[in-house]
């Protein structure tokens, strides 16, 4: 392949201005004072979707009335980058070629065009492919487990029809023992948190070409290259200004649209996804600073506009930092006087809430729980407190609230419940649901979503690759000592009682002890 001469430039330009799904232009000129026949190209798919490293076989049939095939040019080209025309690579000749994609995935598609001109008049036809790639993993649900109580992890990957789009198969796909796959070795740390995240440039590109999944552990953060599972950077690197000499990391997570933050050491670190691929330790004027956890920190997807907040166990006070922003700001305080005194209160759970609502799940010294519903979108901060008398509040291992409707979940090791939250109301209701033994624990839950949500190129609303279950299902995990396997349970539930539908959207099992779930990019 070679790189095309900057000659063709106009022409590919004006050509790209008319494109649609089969796209042309024509010279209106004579030949001998007659019209020149109408160069006619079929058999090109408008649209294609494919995997990243697969080959696909392009063949269409060319015509032009009173011409031979030998008078007509036929020319393949492909974009290296969408939407930039000129960055583009010939891939062959003639009306039939073969091509390994090796264009890395992306939301946005690639084209690839193929241009007819005949040889005696100069008359030129242009068809057009829209070219989707997927990773070559695809999408689906990454879950890292431990088979040791964490002294080891590994990766296995979920696809199905309910988290990866275009899966048609009845049965699930599982792609085992990713890390040792591909590094050679089992990972030997205890992994806390799995997130993939997209780094793009300046300009806006809508290629995840740099994404990367990036993983914290007990004692490091790690970067994964999502095509391969190869560990690519750890620690330091991953960082601007490596104060810490310890880089245990408790939670990583995609928000406000440009923003991706992380938890290390207990401290909070931002960068801007658009144009950085480094962390820096956010501004925070209290101390100690180390008192950021996953129970007691809240974001949201809201593109360019989401905030991040924190309960201060400390001090009892909340705080927020604009996540558009990230790095160039600091953490101010709520600016709220609450009807209940918050000194002593401790944060068991936290999340989004419907309308971009930061909620906190609170228990005071008392065991009186309340959520906390904080808007911080405007100047002036609103807060909604409710007052919660639900069942076995005092032996919850898991909390999820979910951004789409009025309703936080809780779950004991052997319970789930549904509350709603709503104009001041409060509903607790049992959830009639259980594992598939009475030996099985629960351990997690959590509303599921897919990775595109909340990160900047794949937020748009006309975004083709939403799955019906996307914020409409719960991801359930439980763990039975005796046998030693993690399950997921998919649950779409009623986003009006919080109840499930009578629909299952499936059980997986043959994992170890789940330590974290992250839904994967296409």
């Amino acid at each position: 392949m070679k790189k095309l001469s900057s000659i063709f430039l106009p022409v590919l330009a004006a050509a790209a201005a008319l494109l649609m799904a089969v796209s042309c232009f024509a010279d209106l000129s004579t030949e001998a004072d007659h019209e020149i026949p109408d160069i006619v190209i079929q058999g090109l798919d408008p649209t294609m979707y494919v995997l990243y490293g697969q080959e696909i076989h392009l063949e269409v049939t060319v015509s032009q009335e009173g011409r031979t095939m030998s008078d007509l040019d036929c020319q393949w080209t492909i974009d290296l980058k969408p939407n930039e025309l000129d960055d583009r690579i010939e891939l062959g000749e003639g009306t039939t070629i073969d091509y390994k994609v090796s264009n890395r995935p992306s939301g946005t598609p690639y084209i690839i065009r193929l241009e007819v001109t005949d040889k005696q008049t100069g008359l030129v036809k242009m068809a057009a492919c829209k070219l989707f790639v997927a990773s070559s993993l695809g999408e689906g649900l990454l879950v890292a487990y431990t088979r040791d109580g964490g002294a080891t992890s590994e990766f296995d990957l979920l696809a199905n029809k309910y988290v990866t789009w275009g899966y048609t198969s009845e049965e699930p796909t599982y792609t085992r023992a990713l890390y040792e796959l591909a590094n050679g070795h089992i990972l030997e740390d205890h992994v806390n948190v799995v997130c993939e995240m997209t780094d793009t440039d300046a300009g806006g590109a809508g290629v995840y070409g740099e994404n990367r999944i990036l993983v914290g552990t007990d004692h490091h953060m790690r970067s994964i290259d999502p095509l391969t599972f190869v560990e690519t950077e750890t620690d330091a690197p991953l960082f601007y200004s490596a104060y810490q000499t310890e880089f245990g990391t408790t939670d990583i997570f995609n928000f406000a649209g440009y923003s991706n933050g992380a938890i290390v050491g207990g401290e909070p670190f931002g960068m801007m996804c658009h144009i950085d691929r480094q962390y820096s330790a956010l501004g925070l004027s209290l101390e100690p600073k180390n008192f950021f956890r996953p129970d007691n920190i809240a974001h949201g997807p809201m593109q360019q506009g989401g905030h991040l907040a924190v309960f201060n166990e400390n001090d009892g006070n909340f705080y927020f930092i604009m996540g558009w922003n990230l790095t160039q700001t600091a953490f101010q305080q709520v600016a709220y006087t609450f009807s209940f005194p918050t000194q002593g209160c401790v944060s068991i759970g936290s999340g989004c809430g419907r309308n971009q609502t930061l909620c906190f799940l609170l228990r005071d010294p008392s065991d009186v729980y309340r959520v906390c519903q904080l808007d911080v979108q405007n100047t002036t901060p609103q807060v909604n407190v409710y007052n919660l008398n639900g069942t076995d509040m005092d032996k919850i291992v898991s909390v999820a609230f979910c951004d789409n409707c009025d309703l936080m979940y809780y779950a004991t090791q052997n319970e789930l419940y549904a509350t709603i939250l709503a104009a001041g109301r409060v509903n607790t209701r049992k959830v009639n649901w259980a594992p598939d033994s009475p030996d099985e624990k629960i351990t997690s839950v959590k509303q599921y979503t897919q990775a595109w949500y909340g990160t900047h190129q794949y937020y748009p609303s006309d975004y083709e690759f939403i799955l019906d279950t996307h914020r409409l299902q719960l991801i359930i995990t439980t763990y039975n000592e005796k046998t030693g396997e993690g399950k997921i349970y998919l649950r779409p539930f009623n986003v009006s009682t919080g109840l499930f539908t009578s629909k299952n959207n499936g059980t997986y099992g043959g994992f170890g002890e789940i330590t974290a779930i992250c839904p994967t990019f296409r």
